[in-house]
C-alpha cells in the first residue's frame, strides 16, 4: 500500500525464470538456509512453516516462487495505474516483450 501511494504511476517488473532453473541458483548461491529462515518472516508464501532440518525442499521452492508471482500479479491488478510488464526473462521473446512495454529495441535486451 505504502509504495503504490508514494508512486500510483510507478512501472512494476515482474521478472520471471523458469522454476527449476532458479532452484538450482538458489542452491549454488547457498542461500537455501535463508529461505528456510525467511519461512516465519513471509508466512503468506510458504504452506509449511516447520524448517526443522534448516533448509527447503525444492517443490516449496517452486512454491514460493509462484506464490510470490501471484501475489505481485494480483497487487498490480488491484492497482490498475500501475504500468505492470511481466517478463520470463530466460525466454527468446523477452526482448520482445520488453520492447513492445517499453519502446527500447528488443536488440538491446538480453544476455551479455
Amino acid at each position: 500500500k505504502q509504495i503504490y501511494r508514494a508512486y500510483p504511476n510507478a512501472t512494476w517488473i515482474l521478472n520471471l525464470r523458469n522454476t527449476t532453473e532458479w532452484a538450482k541458483s538458489v542452491t549454488r548461491a547457498g542461500v537455501r538456509e535463508k529461505f528456510a529462515n525467511s519461512k516465519d518472516l513471509q508466512p503468506r508464501f510458504w504452506k509449511l512453516k516447520n524448517n526443522k532440518n534448516g533448509t527447503v525442499e525444492n517443490w516449496e521452492l517452486h512454491d514460493f516462487f509462484n506464490r510470490q508471482a501471484d501475489f505481485i500479479r494480483k497487487k498490480a491488478k488491484k492497482h490498475p495505474s500501475i504500468h505492470f510488464v511481466e517478463v520470463i526473462i530466460d525466454r527468446s521473446d523477452a526482448g520482445e516483450v520488453l520492447e513492445n512495454a517499453f519502446g527500447i529495441s528488443r536488440n538491446c535486451w538480453g544476455k551479455r
